[in-house]
């Protein structure tokens, strides 16, 4: 069966993170349906709304960081999800929850005045190229990282109805994860992979391999 697929990026990126995954989805025929929604951290323009209550609840995301907080807010129903290295709380689940919560505070501190400057910083710590040549839209940014410094979603997540697949990297230098804390969002839906030597740009930077991760998942369900 073909299935409806939604690719969710993280933050400080747009819907072109996903698409050579998405191009791999579609050649391969996957999916009746396979789209890269844009949170609009660019240009407004990118950012189209999405009724997302009447899509079919048979639909599978899959999500990117910061994209795993903006499903739970907007509470959808779907088959399954596919998250890379998102949290609910995205300062409870660091090792250092402090460290992160300063350099997260920077960030929003630094963003009105000189935003390329903290976005070329984290797309380095993502391991990605940051080519200056986009509109940032500093209000959706600065919204978002708010957001991302202050939120609590464990509760959401764990009353999810629908399967959960997770990968996480000790590698990551953007979620530098506190193993212990997955306790809190570990349930009979949620399959857990940890896994070593992958960035946070994971999905961008390796695509042929992502692919091959969320196949394995797809064919599966």
């Amino acid at each position: 069966m073909k299935l409806d697929i939604y690719f969710i990026h993280g933050w400080g990126f747009d819907k072109s993170f996903w698409k050579p995954v998405c191009k791999k989805i579609e050649e391969n025929g996957l999916s009746r349906i396979a789209e890269t929604i844009d949170l609009g951290f660019f240009s407004q323009r990118n950012f189209l709304q999405y009724n997302f209550q009447e899509i079919d609840s048979k639909s599978i995301f899959i999500l990117h960081s910061y994209g795993l907080n903006w499903f739970l807010k907007n509470q959808i129903k779907c088959r399954a999800i596919i998250n890379f290295f998102g949290v609910p709380n995205f300062l409870r689940f660091q090792k250092n929850p402090h460290i992160t919560e300063k350099i997260i505070t920077k960030m929003i501190e630094n963003f009105s005045t000189n935003p390329s400057k903290v976005l070329k910083d984290f797309y380095r710590k993502c391991n990605v190229q940051y080519k200056q040549n986009k509109e940032v839209h500093i209000e959706n940014c600065l919204k978002s990282l708010k957001q991302l410094k202050n939120e609590d979603l464990t509760e959401n997540f764990n009353n999810l109805k629908c399967k959960v697949f997770s990968f996480f990297s000790f590698s990551d230098n953007v979620l530098e994860l506190n193993k212990k804390d997955l306790q809190s969002i570990k349930n009979d839906n949620h399959y857990i992979n940890l896994l070593k030597n992958l960035d946070h740009g994971f999905p961008k930077n390796h695509p042929e391999l992502c692919y091959k991760m969320i196949e394995k998942i797809l064919m599966k369900l």
